[in-house]
């Protein structure tokens, strides 16, 4: 495909969370109700099962099924973006097929586990590698380390220029304020779509140094998309009044709670029912955990476009 027939990727991309019962198993209806919960809230694309869905403490088969259950339940309405992240290059490629298989725009993939840490050559041999293997556009995934191998803008714009799959990236190495500027001004080659994360909490100042969307998580969707729809239509301060209304929450779940945090989020606003993490660690949210989120929540709601249910 060339890089003008490739979707622009912009404004709120979501990142949902795999919904687990009690027992830890997943819950495959309430994941897709939260999906079309996101889509309804008006997310611009879906990218799962990645880090909030836990893709690590997941099968290979259950990551597959909810891949799937994601492109069925978005049925052609938005892009669908697969995480093609993977220990080895070998797995990576085996997920970059499926994602193939099942339709989807690209893959979100950060370089695999490397001992000893890698260098730049060896990422840019994954990428590569990726590449020829799987005819399927790439989203360079760009995390801090120890999370992941950050990459320089001086890597990632020698990705875009030298590989023709890799079209698009998720900045959120620690340092987007300066990576994002300096790849714009680089105009790599095939770049088609740049954007920010870190749970959206710089959203408008990434949009003023040249990002054309941020990828969130699901519990908030329809507050960044206020914002994201002042930004596109020129209306900055605007953007920057909303952004500041729910940043304290915003900022309380993507950077302090996490996913349980998130899922709690979800449960209050009616979406699930089940708040259960599946990796170890992450269920931990104390009573004052419970007191901030009810106030946060009380003062953020008049935003939702999807109002907490009355009880």
């Amino acid at each position: 495909m060339r890089l003008q027939d490739l979707p622009h990727l912009h404004g709120v991309l979501v990142l949902p969370a795999t919904i687990f019962d009690a027992q830890g198993e997943i819950d495959w209806q309430q994941t897709r109700r939260e999906i079309e919960f996101t889509i309804e809230c008006g997310a611009t694309g879906v990218c799962f099962p990645c880090g909030i869905g836990e893709f690590r403490a997941l099968t290979e088969e259950e990551r597959k099924r909810l891949l799937e259950l994601a492109v069925d339940t978005v049925n052609g309405r938005l892009p669908v973006v697969a995480c093609g992240s993977g220990l080895s290059t070998k797995i990576a490629i085996m997920y970059h097929k499926h994602a193939r298989e099942n339709g989807c725009v690209c893959c979100m993939t950060m370089p695999p586990a490397m001992r000893p840490p890698a260098g730049p050559q060896q990422v840019f041999e994954h990428y590569a590698a990726l590449a020829e293997a799987v005819d399927i556009p790439i989203m360079l995934h760009n995390l801090p380390a120890p999370v992941s191998w950050p990459m320089s803008a001086d890597l990632c714009v020698r990705l875009f220029n030298e590989i023709e799959l890799v079209n698009y990236i998720k900045e959120e190495a620690g340092d987007s304020l300066r990576t994002i500027p300096a790849i714009r001004k680089a105009r790599p080659k095939y770049l088609k779509s740049l954007l920010s994360s870190d749970g959206g909490v710089h959203e408008v100042d990434d949009a003023m140094r040249g990002a054309d969307g941020t990828i969130v998580g699901p519990e908030i969707v329809d507050c960044h998309v206020q914002t994201w729809e002042a930004i596109e239509q020129g209306d900055i301060d605007r953007a920057w009044q909303l952004h500041r209304q729910y940043l304290p929450l915003n900022y309380f779940v993507e950077l302090q709670r996490n996913i349980i945090a998130c899922k709690e989020v979800l449960k209050r606003r009616g979406v699930i029912t089940s708040t259960t993490c599946r990796t170890a660690g992450l269920d931990l949210f104390s009573a004052e955990d419970h007191r901030t989120l009810d106030a946060l929540l009380k003062l953020v709601s008049p935003m939702f476009r999807i109002p907490l249910p009355t009880v």
